[in-house]
């Protein structure tokens, strides 16, 4: 879309359809008064965190030029009235050979500021940098913690309070609410297996983390697995 003003300028601008449900920030603040009444329940989280991927995984791998986000976080993820989510605010596009380059350097793209507490240790735009935000996401969507969280002092950030609780502990360190809704027992390897992927995408070191098409891979695979247990479980107990 281009748009002149009255001064005559113009004025470039995306623009979407209507997203009824607002952002995931939106529903990620329990102290938001609009969605008290709502229940943001694991289902949803699952669906939203493999919609989150997948856009991801198709801005590094098959988006035509190929483009890195260098932004993710909850303000950035729409929500429209089936709870899809649509990631917006890309910030960058690179050429193959700037992608094949990051890469094999991964912090070697032209610095680009993101949000504190999801941006990549480093502070630049790039393809594991992308990854980084995407398992602090999935964290924050299902620990119920934010990664700028007071208690995340002296060393302590979300990622090391996740990896602390693997596996043992997952269920001390989730949602709690996740528990209304299904029988934990049969859950638990479930939301080890995710705490896990965010821990492992959330690593210090860029050469440690996952591409972003293997672990769309992994994860979508694991993720409607999920899925299907839950609304199996979700069944039984009607």
């Amino acid at each position: 879309m281009v748009r002149i003003d009255y001064k005559g300028a113009y004025l470039k601008a995306f623009v979407f359809y209507y997203m009824k449900n607002g952002t995931l920030e939106d529903w990620l603040d329990q102290s938001n008064a609009h969605l008290e009444v709502c229940k943001f329940s694991l289902i949803q989280r699952v669906n939203i965190a493999i919609d989150m991927a997948s856009a991801i995984e198709y801005l590094h791998h098959h988006c035509r030029p190929l483009m890195v986000h260098g932004d993710l976080k909850p303000s950035n993820v729409l929500l429209d009235h089936n709870m899809v989510a649509h990631v917006v605010e890309f910030k960058k596009n690179f050429s193959n050979h700037q992608l094949d380059i990051a890469s094999k350097t991964p912090s070697s793209l032209i610095g680009i500021k993101g949000t504190i507490g999801y941006i990549a240790p480093g502070s630049e735009a790039s393809m594991t940098g992308d990854v980084y935000s995407f398992g602090i996401l999935l964290l924050e969507m299902f620990t119920g913690r934010r990664p700028t969280d007071a208690t995340f002092n002296e060393g302590l950030s979300l990622h090391e309070f996740a990896k602390m609780a693997l596996p043992e502990k997952v269920t001390e360190t989730v949602d709690p609410s996740f528990f209304m809704e299904v029988m934990a027992n049969k859950m638990e390897e479930c939301l080890i297996a995710i705490i896990r992927t965010g821990v492992f995408c959330s690593r210090e070191s860029p050469f440690e983390r996952m591409e972003m098409e293997a672990l769309w891979l992994n994860y979508v695979i694991q993720g409607r697995l999920f899925l299907v247990q839950l609304i199996a479980l979700n069944s039984v107990q009607l």
